[in-house]
Parts: C-alpha cells; sequence; structure tokens
C-alpha cells in the first residue's frame, strides 16, 4: 500500500512537472509570435499551468468517483452472485448420498429422542430457576414481615411505657409489663401468674 503511494505521488509530480514545462514553452511561443515581454509570458504561463493542473485534479476526482461506485457495485451485486453461482455449482458437482429408509427412520427417532431430552431438560432448568425465584422471593417477605413485626412491637412497647409511667410505676413495675406485653405479642401466649401489687395506685389491675 505505501509502494503504491509512493508511485502515485511521483506520478502525479511527473505530470505536474510537463504540465509546468508545456505552460512554458506555450508562453513563450505566444509572447515570441506576439512581441511580448517577461511578465505577459509569466502570466500566460501560470494561467495554462493553473488549467492543466485543474483539469488533472477534475480528471482524479472523476475517476476516483467512478472507482467507488464500480467497487460498491461488486460488492454488494456482483460477488453475492458469483458466490451463489459458486455455491450451485459446488452442490451440483458434490451431491448428497442417497439416505436409505431405515436410516432415516433411525435419524429421526434420534432426532425425536433428542428433542425429548432437550425439551425434558428446559422443564427441569425451569422448575430450578421457579424454585430458586420463589425461595428469594419467600426469604425477602419473611425478612419484611419480621422488621414489619418488630417495628410494631417496638411501638407497642413504647406505647406501653409512655402509658404507665403516668401511675407512677416502679421500674420493676413496668418490666415486668413490658415483658407480659413482649410475650403476648410475639408468642400469643401471657407469663406465668405472678402477682404484681401496685401499691400506689390500687386501681389498676
Amino acid at each position: 500500500m505505501n509502494s503504491m503511494t509512493t508511485v502515485n505521488k511521483w506520478f502525479i509530480y511527473a505530470l505536474e512537472a510537463l504540465f509546468a514545462l508545456l505552460a512554458i514553452l506555450k508562453s513563450m511561443d505566444i509572447c515570441i509570435a506576439n512581441h511580448w515581454g517577461y511578465i505577459p509570458c509569466a502570466a500566460i504561463a501560470i494561467a495554462i499551468f493553473a488549467s492543466l493542473y485543474c483539469f488533472l485534479r477534475l480528471c482524479f476526482r472523476i475517476a476516483g468517483f467512478v472507482t467507488n461506485k464500480y467497487v460498491d457495485v461488486y460488492k454488494n451485486k456482483m460477488l453475492p452472485r458469483i458466490e451463489m453461482q459458486a455455491i450451485d455449482r459446488y452442490i451440483a458437482e458434490h451431491p448428497l448420498p442417497e439416505v436409505k429408509s431405515e436410516e432415516r427412520e433411525e435419524v429421526a427417532s434420534d432426532v425425536q429422542g433428542m428433542n425429548s431430552s432437550n425439551e425434558l431438560k428446559n422443564a427441569q432448568m425451569n422448575l430450578e430457576q421457579f424454585m430458586a425465584t420463589c425461595k428469594i422471593e419467600r426469604e425477602a417477605m419473611k425478612a419484611a414481615k419480621e422488621k414489619a413485626d418488630a417495628e410494631k412491637l417496638e411501638k407497642i412497647l413504647l406505647y406501653t411505657r409512655s402509658t404507665f409511667m403516668k401511675f407512677d410505676l416502679t421500674d420493676e413495675e413496668l418490666f415486668q409489663l413490658n415483658e407480659c406485653v413482649k410475650m403476648f405479642v410475639t408468642l400469643r401466649a401471657v407469663l406465668p401468674a405472678v402477682s404484681i401489687h401496685i401499691l400506689k395506685k390500687r386501681t389498676l389491675t
């Protein structure tokens, strides 16, 4: 690729040098025929060289555009057609061997067995995924319920303490009430009968 680029570059340089030489010779011929000086000769040479250079660039642009269009058509239309023709020719030259009816039945039974085995494996995988999902959801629900129960119990105990503190109960009496409420809420049971004597407020039982 680099060598091709170098060749193209030197080819363009050679053409530019040839155009410059032609422009100089043509301008000298015109100026000698009309008895003009050096300045008109230089202006004519520059004009001729610029015209030839623009024509060269235009030719390169047109050639590049046509080449790219041809490459696109070759890649998108001609190349797939050539490949399909080569495939068809290969299939025609190498036909598939004929399969006997017994072999076809064996192949069909093998395929059917593989399909049923794959269906069984897929069903087992789906069942395992479903069970894993249920386990995760059940653990999440259990954790959420335990958190909600803990928050609910804490609110109930806070309400119990704040309510009975108004009756000037001792810390031991408040603790016994707190434990009774905790057991009733968590285990749905009551503590064994313990005699609690509230001396300051006999109205409370």
